[in-house]
């Protein structure tokens, strides 16, 4: 097990790969190990139990939130209603009592909802794609408001740049969950060396 501090990084791959490839390699250089779901929106199972079991071994989560709504599960979530894979990684971080930073942004000038080329329907052959868009981006600016409602600071970037500066001001504060897994270790060794004392002293 290492002692590095694992970081989940959530965005919506279609908008933000790039950004989160440039984040990894500085939470890497920041002495962290960064760890994701890469979903492609065309996965035949449902991804949450896998998101759970990655989302509970991190210590903390970065989202980038921006314009994409992104790949949904097919069954609308129990507790949450209808989220996408990314709101989802928000939501459950949050119930697991994680560390959480939220950046966000917007990369591009897309004017009115609709005229973006994100969360387009995969058929081309869609009935209704302007509506199946909408509906998604709908959700997408409720999600980013229920955000703000809650008081959930948000980091503004402009650019990739803005977002690779937010990072690298987290620098203390991942320095500080690093060095609460090295206490947490330590204590978790000295458990072990009391307890196996005991048992040869017994």
């Amino acid at each position: 097990m290492t002692d590095l501090p694992r970081i989940f990084l959530s965005a919506v791959s279609c908008e933000f790969s790039s950004a989160r490839k440039q984040v990894a390699e500085i939470l890497t250089r920041l002495g962290c190990e960064p760890l994701w779901q890469e979903i492609a929106g065309n996965e035949s199972t449902d991804l949450r139990p896998a998101l759970r079991g990655k989302i509970g071994a991190c210590d903390a989560l970065i989202q980038i939130v921006g314009e994409a709504y992104g790949p949904e599960p097919i069954v609308a979530d129990r507790k949450l209603g209808r989220v996408s894979y990314a709101q989802f990684e928000y939501f459950f971080a949050r119930q697991r009592g994680k560390k959480v930073w939220l950046i966000a942004a917007d990369l591009r000038d897309v004017g009115r909802l609709g005229e973006s080329s994100f969360d387009r329907p995969a058929d081309p052959q869609h009935p209704d794609p302007e509506g199946y868009q909408l509906e998604r981006q709908i959700l997408q600016e409720e999600y980013r408001e229920r955000l703000e409602v809650g008081n959930q600071k948000l980091l503004e970037a402009s650019n990739e740049a803005e977002i690779r500066g937010h990072v690298e001001g987290l620098a203390d504060e991942l320095n500080r969950l690093r060095k609460a897994r090295e206490s947490r270790r330590g204590r978790a060794k000295k458990a072990l060396y009391t307890a196996a004392v005991l048992l040869v002293t017994a």
